[in-house]
């Protein structure tokens, strides 16, 4: 789980970052950021996780995604080499933009991954 000062807790930052952020695509995830502000160069990233329903009806499965993805970030944030890169994004959001169920943990993981190391 995301600490709460890494978290997006207010509608206006996802807004903002839908609206003035860069987005990276994959064949499954879309990946939005946007640059940090100077004064708070020393923070990490506040981060969201966005799945609609026309992915899957059922909570169940995706809030399942929304674990996997966000372990799979949690993992990757505990590199050193790749903390460095993230305190140069202010926001950051991971949202899953297919309607067919993701079975595959290593293809959602290369993709996430993927996307990351492009920011």
């Amino acid at each position: 789980m995301l600490q709460r000062s890494e978290r997006i807790k207010y509608s206006g930052l996802f807004t903002q970052a839908f609206q003035k952020g860069k987005k990276l695509y994959s064949d499954n995830l879309c990946l939005i950021y946007t640059p940090t502000r100077e004064n708070l160069e020393k923070q990490l990233p506040l981060t969201g996780f966005v799945i609609s329903k026309t992915y899957s009806k059922k909570a169940v499965a995706r809030n399942r995604i929304k674990r996997q993805i966000r372990e799979i970030y949690r993992l990757y944030r505990a590199k050193a080499e790749n903390l460095a890169k993230l305190k140069k994004t202010g926001l950051l959001i991971v949202r899953v933009n297919t309607k067919t169920p993701i079975d595959n943990h290593a293809k959602l993981e290369k993709e996430l991954l993927g996307l990351l190391n492009q920011i």
